[in-house]
Formats: C-alpha cells, sequence, structure tokens
C-alpha cells in the first residue's frame, strides 16, 4: 500500500491506513562490483515518515562473482547529512565463518567494506574476490539499515 502519510488535523484514520504504516515493501536493488549470475538477490523497506528501514541480501550462485567494490542502491534518496546506520555481515558457507560487513551510506547507495587489523588502527578496506575470504556458491553478503530520506 502506497504510504499514508501526511495525515492533517482531524483525519479518522482507516483500518487500513493505519496497518500499513510501517508496512515492509520488496524492491531489488542495482549493484555495482557483483556478477548476480544465478545467484539471489532480495531487498526490502520500510518508510515512516522521513525514516527508512531497509534491508539487502545477496546469496551467491554458481556463476555468481565479486568484481569489485560492492555496493546496493537504496529504496529511497537518503539526506546526506541525516541520522543513518546500517550493518551487516558475509557468510563463508563452506567453513561457517561470518565476518561482520562495514558499511557506509551516500546519498542512493549502501557501499560494503571489510575491518581490516594490519595496522596500529582498525581501518577498513574493500571486499574483493578473496576479501575477506574467496567467494564461492551460496555464500551470503547481507545488510541492514536505517536513514533519513531526502
Amino acid at each position: 500500500m502506497a504510504s499514508p502519510f501526511p495525515f492533517t488535523s482531524g483525519q479518522v484514520l482507516t483500518a487500513a491506513q493505519l496497518n500499513s504504516i510501517g508496512e515492509w515493501t520488496a524492491y531489488t536493488p542495482s549493484t555495482t562490483g557483483l556478477t548476480i549470475g544465478n545467484g539471489t538477490l532480495t531487498g526490502r523497506y520500510a518508510q515512516v515518515n522521513d525514516l527508512v528501514f531497509f534491508n539487502v541480501s545477496f546469496v551467491m550462485g554458481s556463476t555468481s562473482a565479486v568484481t569489485g567494490n560492492v555496493s546496493f542502491s537504496l529504496p529511497v534518496t537518503r539526506v546526506n547529512t541525516g541520522v543513518a546506520g546500517a550493518n551487516g555481515y558475509y557468510a563463508d558457507t563452506g567453513t561457517s565463518y561470518d565476518i561482520p560487513a562495514v558499511c557506509n551510506m551516500g546519498a542512493t547507495a549502501v557501499n560494503l567494506r571489510v575491518m581490516t587489523a594490519n595496522s596500529t588502527y582498525v581501518t577498513t578496506q574493500l571486499i574483493s574476490a578473496t576479501v575477506p575470504f574467496t567467494w564461492a556458491n551460496t555464500d551470503t553478503m547481507s545488510v541492514a539499515g536505517f536513514y533519513e530520506a531526502a
């Protein structure tokens, strides 16, 4: 259902309007740095006024590949200076190895990174075909977060 906002003073709300507040809606994010192949990409979001909650998951298929800097498009344009937060994980299903994903958001996309501790301070680096592990069939990358819509 379309967003019932904005309401007006004195308006009597219907059950359908109340039930649709924060209702999840599927979307297909566009990607960079991935060959989707026969992998499974899913996305969904819920918007309450200017607050957007989202999650995206990609399960690698046998013809999928990580080809560069991975990002997923956001469902609604973000205010670049507004409140935002995102986190996620990478799952190497062959070894049951899960690694926290580091994410940063621009106005239209969430970019995935991995933490690295090869210096005095923990930093981030881009993921690749072999970072944080060698990506293979059924491995997963997921991200979820929230932000202020433009």
